[in-house]
């Protein structure tokens, strides 16, 4: 009997894994919609504990030179390839359970929305039912420092529109302090497209500054338009477009001219 209920919990583990992740709007980025990603982890966790006891179970057999139980096996077997998979496909590093839905690379004076958290909040008055999933709203330090880059306030300008445009990122607002001479300073908000997953959960602010020629530095933020926890989406959001903007950064600096 331990045997069946062991094997029959890992595949339903699994299968509600691949039910979940065969959603077209569950994403790397985006992590899936509330509480798809919370529900995907904890899937995952629980299957992984069933198939460790699972093995537990036919080395004890094994020991004791009782048939192992095939069923078992491959159900176990199952279990730990779907892991595998959702690690190489999504990271078990990229989640994380932080009080936390808004990022900055700079938290000591980040990007600025032209609204507040509150108005840009998907869901103004979330019910008493789902009270216990609301977060406090801090801005928290992003894994990623502020990107220095070898060129100026305009060229950075060029860069980063250029990434953009690679990107399912639309232009909703800007706004300048300085664009004269060597001092710049632009502030840039983007959501993504519709038919995005991220467009439905994040907003974007990117500011670029430079005091003195020939270099800039750029500062991302990222921010859900929601109460709960982001599962670590606001990150890779800032760490893909950091990414991004280094590699466009180094083809537009050896470009010839």
């Amino acid at each position: 009997m331990r045997v069946k209920i062991v094997e029959r919990f890992c595949i339903a583990m699994v299968l509600m894994q691949v039910v979940l992740a065969w959603d077209p709007r569950f994403t790397r980025d985006s992590l899936g919609d509330f509480p798809q990603g919370m529900i995907f982890v904890i899937f995952g966790l629980l299957g992984f504990i069933s198939a460790v006891f699972g093995i537990g179970i036919l080395l004890k057999q094994l020991i004791n030179h009782q048939t192992m139980n095939v069923g078992l096996l491959l159900a176990c077997g199952l279990t730990f390839s779907i892991t595998v998979v959702v690690q190489i496909s999504y990271g078990w590093q990229n989640f994380n359970f932080k009080k936390a839905n808004d990022y900055s690379t700079d938290i000591v004076n980040p990007p600025q929305f032209q609204q507040t958290k509150h108005e840009r909040l998907i869901i103004q008055d979330i019910s008493s039912i789902w009270q216990f999933f609301d977060i406090p709203h801090k801005i928290t330090k992003a894994d990623i420092d502020s990107i220095v880059l070898p060129l100026s306030g305009l060229d950075s300008k060029i860069v980063l529109k250029r990434v953009i445009e690679r990107s399912s990122w639309k232009l909703s607002s800007y706004s300048t302090s300085s664009s004269d001479g060597v001092d710049f300073s632009e502030t840039y908000e983007f959501r993504g497209s519709k038919g995005n997953p991220v467009s439905q959960l994040t907003d974007l602010s990117v500011r670029i500054s430079s005091t003195e020629p020939g270099f800039s530095v750029i500062d991302i933020r990222s921010s859900s338009r929601v109460r709960y926890r982001d599962l670590g989406a606001n990150s890779n959001v800032i760490r893909q477009l950091t990414m991004d903007i280094l590699m466009m950064a180094k083809q537009y600096k050896n470009a010839p001219n």
